[in-house]
């Protein structure tokens, strides 16, 4: 619903998934089985005209800009094409949760309720190279505990800077730490001390200096689990 209302309603196109803000998780070895969160993944949109524009403009004068006025961005070529790419955008994205984003190593759900297409007698513009400023966080569809359905608020909570808990829920805005949030500050996790007091509490050395990048994330990731027993209210 929410992929339909941004194609059909705000002229939005799919232009990839957020990997890149994995770099320091799921595609460092050295993190990859202490990634733990209720986000599935989060998609990155942008709008259609200015895609269109600056890719048009592109290729006729050798820079990016925009279409003239009065040009209907979905009459253009290029348009025409990444429609044909959106049917088509799901072996993409397949590709980016095996080999970007570790999703079969961490145990991660593929269900196809997380699939990204068009929606039946509908569209889906889709390029993996275009630009755009939308976040889409899709959760998953339980707890990473697998107990419960997800809900908007654990989402909110896997984020550590509290900026970022500010919500939209259709009627009201929700401003996370008001006085810091409209100052432009933001704290991170309030209970990050109490986190690093646990860690420290609960690491131990390996044995092995020289392990692998994948077997310091195992032992990192128990230590973490103990943590979050200790922490219960953290990401």
């Amino acid at each position: 619903a929410v992929r339909s209302w941004l194609v059909e309603k705000s002229d939005c196109m799919f232009v990839g998934l957020k990997d890149s803000a994995y770099e320091c998780g799921a595609t460092s070895e050295k993190m990859l089985y202490a990634v733990d969160t209720n986000i599935h993944h989060v998609e990155h949109w942008g709008s259609i005209m200015e895609n269109v524009g600056n890719n048009e403009y592109y290729h006729h004068f050798g820079n990016e800009g925009s279409l003239p006025p009065g040009v209907d961005a979905k009459s253009t070529e290029y348009y025409k094409e990444i429609v044909g790419y959106g049917k088509q955008c799901q072996s993409s994205i397949d590709e980016k949760f095996e080999y970007s984003l570790h999703f079969t190593s961490l145990g991660i759900d593929l269900n196809e309720a997380y699939d990204v297409k068009p929606k039946s007698g509908g569209d889906l513009p889709f390029d993996f190279h275009g630009d755009g400023n939308i976040d889409l966080v899709v959760g998953r569809l339980k707890d990473k505990s697998g107990d419960k359905k997800i809900a908007p608020s654990d989402l909110l909570s896997d984020f550590d800077l509290e900026i970022c808990k500010c919500s939209f829920d259709g009627k009201k805005f929700h401003i996370a730490d008001p006085h810091n949030t409209f100052s432009g500050k933001t704290q991170m996790e309030p209970k990050r001390r109490a986190v690093v007091s646990s860690y420290a509490a609960h690491f131990s050395p390996p044995a092995n200096k020289y392990l692998s990048g994948a077997e310091a994330s195992t032992h990192t990731s128990a230590v973490i689990r103990k943590v979050r027993v200790d922490v219960r209210s953290t990401p």
